[in-house]
């Protein structure tokens, strides 16, 4: 899944941060800070965090998590102008040279109990922050903040002013302004009690939980790169769309999920089979002409599949639910509404999710699951590049207890199986022309050569019925299957 960070990279940042606010050893990470910027330089938006209140790891807790924890009395605060990378950050820190640094952010970093550099890879959504700048003071009693500039220096002057306000309290992430949007972003709910909760607001491809960020990880993972639309209207016409995304940061398509249910063991116990489940939503904004095909708007697609575990360890998709009325305005001017409920069984059970423990499927292009209503009106979803595991568990040789999945393992399920219907067509092919081949040799093979000649002394030579008949079988009728057989294929 594409475009994590691993982990002994991000803890070579880690250390890189470490070394620029505490400027030990400035003059030998000159060398090490150019290498780590040029390939920082690659990914979304630079950021460094710190804090003396709130605990800061490489990976945890997530932005979201901060924002909703942050109050009057312990805030967060973001400092953003569009300049910033780790470099500049590093250059107010004085890393490439003896002198102490003279910047409010970087000596209240390096006053903070914990401090750690990430990337930002989706923007952050903070529609309630309170704006501070030169011209919009700070306002005291909210829970976040958000104090932007044109560039570093009148960025430093704002936060030593805030800073001198909120003290040691706040949290504080410094990173680019576009990383930060007050746009609320926010998908449109059904007021429904298992209405999906998640905002769409990271981009394709779908990974469900983010693996990147260890204290989501969970026994199980998911994985889509788009969805295919079949509609099946009360008079047997039929409609089709697709959703793909080129994977541009400023893609309009996102995606939302809530937490997925699932154990490592899916045991059967006293109250039955256990039940796994992945509940997304999908925005899937302004359709790209290059990728997506045949629709104008759609709705946001909001999604829950369950499935369940068997005695013998075996698991399988048994119940799959559009959470939330699905619309479709197809580019044939054709408009299409079905409303929330179950997938119909039989298209479940034609789907064929289901594999067993430590096992994934995947799936290129699947088969429909059918939505419909009394009117006859079906819209068929089906997935495209998709990828599940139910239960499983990453190996560690060092850490045997490890009880959660980080990546797929080469154990896979796929739903064309290992021969399709196109390489039975082929093998089956070529064996009955090789068969032909070979029976044409032997038949040849048999011919016997003349151990008698003409001679016009003796008797001209006689060549019998049974030798006719064996020579036009032998060589007329093999030839002549082969090429009918060349000329049919």
């Amino acid at each position: 899944m594409h475009g994590h960070l691993s982990e002994s990279r991000l803890s070579a940042e880690q250390k890189y941060l470490h070394y620029i606010i505490n400027y030990h050893d400035a003059i030998k990470m000159k060398s090490i800070g150019t290498l780590l910027l040029l390939v920082a330089s690659s990914f979304a938006y630079d950021a460094v965090i710190f804090s003396s209140t709130t605990k800061i790891t490489k990976d945890a807790p997530v932005v979201e998590s901060i924002m909703a924890s942050a109050s009057s009395d312990s805030p967060l605060v973001f400092f953003v102008n569009p300049d910033f990378v780790l470099g500049q950050f590093s250059k107010a820190a004085a890393a490439y040279s003896t002198k102490k640094s003279d910047s409010s952010i970087v000596n209240a970093a390096k006053a903070a109990k914990y401090a750690e550099s990430r990337f930002i890879s989706s923007v952050i959504h903070a529609p309630s922050s309170s704006r501070v700048s030169i011209s919009s003071p700070l306002e005291k009693g909210q829970s976040i903040y958000l104090v932007s500039a044109e560039n570093w220096s009148s960025l430093d002057k704002l936060a030593a002013e805030v800073m001198a306000v909120l003290g040691d309290r706040a949290t504080v992430i410094v990173t680019n302004t576009d990383a930060v949007s007050t746009d609320a972003a926010r998908v449109k709910r059904v007021a429904r009690a298992d209405a999906l909760t998640a905002t769409a607001d990271t981009h394709f491809p779908i990974v469900i939980p983010k693996v990147e960020n260890e204290a989501e990880r969970q026994p199980c993972l998911f994985y889509l790169e788009g969805l295919n639309f079949v509609y099946k209207g009360g008079d047997g016409k039929y409609l089709s769309a697709i959703i793909r995304d080129d994977g541009k940061a400023e893609s309009e398509k996102k995606y939302g999920y809530d937490t997925p249910i699932c154990s490592s063991t899916m045991a059967i116990k006293d109250n039955g089979p256990q039940t796994a489940e992945f509940s997304f939503t999908i925005a899937p904004g302004t359709p790209n002409k290059d990728l997506d095909k045949g629709w104008d708007t759609m709705s946001s697609i909001s999604m829950k599949l369950s499935f369940t575990s068997t005695i013998d360890g075996y698991w399988s998709l048994t119940k799959a639910e559009l959470v939330e009325p699905l619309e479709i305005a197809f580019s044939s001017n054709e408009k299409v509404s079905v409303e929330a409920g179950l997938a119909q069984q039989k298209s479940i059970d034609y789907l064929g999710m289901n594999s067993v423990f430590s096992f994934s499927w995947n799936c290129w292009d699947s088969q429909a699951l059918f939505f419909g209503d009394k009117t006859g009106k079906q819209i068929g979803v089906s997935f495209h590049g998709i990828q599940v595991q139910v239960y499983g568990q990453d190996y560690d040789k060092n850490n045997k207890d490890v009880k959660t999945m980080s990546y797929f393992g080469s154990k896979v399920d796929s739903c064309t199986g290992t021969f399709s219907a196109g390489s039975w067509m082929g093998i089956i092919t070529s064996l009955v022309l090789i068969a032909v081949f070979i029976f044409g040799f032997l038949m040849l093979n048999s011919v016997q050569t003349l151990d008698r000649y003409d001679d016009p002394k003796q008797k001209q030579i006689l060549i019998n019925r049974a030798s006719t008949h064996s020579f036009v079988f032998t060589l007329i009728i093999p030839n002549v299957v082969t090429l009918l057989w060349t000329l049919s294929i």
